[in-house]
């Protein structure tokens, strides 16, 4: 019965990480869905799904797009919005700068 649940357990798991990538990668696409993530990651205090490293799956904030969202996260990740929040955010996370950037955005 235990490993039952368990199974259910890493199912679910699962497939709220699929929905949760592919509302990441369509958020752009639709304003609609783009408010209710924003929304979203403002009441719950978080950044994306798991943590703020789901933006890469998006073709704006992925560190290889040529927009200034480049290695970043929509500003609704932003503890205090601010010119730099959001931004750069693949750069901030190596080495001593991680500990700037987790003063800037809510990482879970």
């Amino acid at each position: 019965m235990l490993f039952m649940i368990f199974m259910a357990y890493l199912q679910t798991r699962s497939k709220v990480k699929e929905a949760t990538h592919k509302v990441i990668i369509q958020y752009r696409d639709d304003p609609d869905l783009q408010n209710a993530i924003d929304g979203i990651q403002k009441g719950l205090k978080c950044c994306g799904g798991y943590s703020y490293h789901d933006w890469e799956l998006n073709e704006h904030f992925n560190c290889s797009a040529k927009t200034v969202q480049a290695c970043g996260v929509p500003f609704s990740c932003c503890l205090e919005v601010s010119m730099c929040c959001g931004h750069l955010l693949g750069f901030l996370s190596v080495g001593k700068g991680f500990v700037k950037s987790s003063r800037i955005v809510n990482f879970f």
